[in-house]
């Protein structure tokens, strides 16, 4: 897990939180239809855990959503963005998922691999013991439109050397894969919000 806070002081106000659907980038021979609306539904769940924050669970159509992130405005855009008494751009035009109003942050994210196949020798594609997952998380303020907090991460199951010598090895799904993903990557983003 990589995780990073690029503004403290919003990173530790943020307290009423969306989550948009992920962007779904996996692709055949693996893709996932779901892959996107899963991984956002698990990182919502994970997060109404910690009850420092309010969660807005991910709505099921916005997994097509595409947000860009950028620091500054395109200029034929500069004329929606308005300056604030408090020297922040007006984003009300913007194409959030949610009303500036309704929340302090968003999170949004894209997955990039979901998979727990393989393809063999004979080009046909198997079912694989272990799984593999790999996203990325961006906590968007929705006053600025600054990313406020970032994570990565990237996984297969790697076999415990003792429970296989036991016969203990229990291998996850993708499923269970990324929601182990989630509780390390919400650790990060619990131990950097009590920094």
């Amino acid at each position: 897990v990589q995780s990073i806070v690029f503004n403290i002081s919003a990173f530790q106000n943020t307290r009423v939180i969306g989550v948009a659907g992920f962007e779904n980038k996996t692709v055949k021979p693996f893709k996932d239809e779901n892959a996107g609306y899963v991984v956002a539904n698990q990182i919502s769940q994970e997060l109404q855990s910690y009850n420092k924050y309010r969660v807005i669970p991910p709505p099921r159509e916005s997994e097509d959503v595409r947000l860009q992130i950028t620091a500054t405005p395109p200029p034929a855009n500069q004329e929606n963005y308005k300056a604030t008494g408090q020297g922040e751009r007006d984003h009300s035009s913007d194409v959030l998922p949610y009303s500036n109003k309704k929340v302090d942050a968003v999170l949004i994210g894209a997955v990039t691999r979901y998979m727990d196949s393989h393809v063999n020798r004979q080009g046909e594609i198997k079912k694989s013991i272990s799984s593999g997952v790999e996203f990325g998380a961006y906590l968007v303020n929705v006053k600025t439109g600054d990313v406020i907090w970032g994570a990565r991460f990237v996984g297969t199951q790697t076999p415990n050397i003792r429970g296989f010598l036991e016969g203990n090895t229990h291998w996850l799904s993708k499923e269970e894969l990324s929601r182990s993903a989630m509780k390390k990557v919400l650790k990060a983003f619990h131990d950097k919000k009590s920094q």
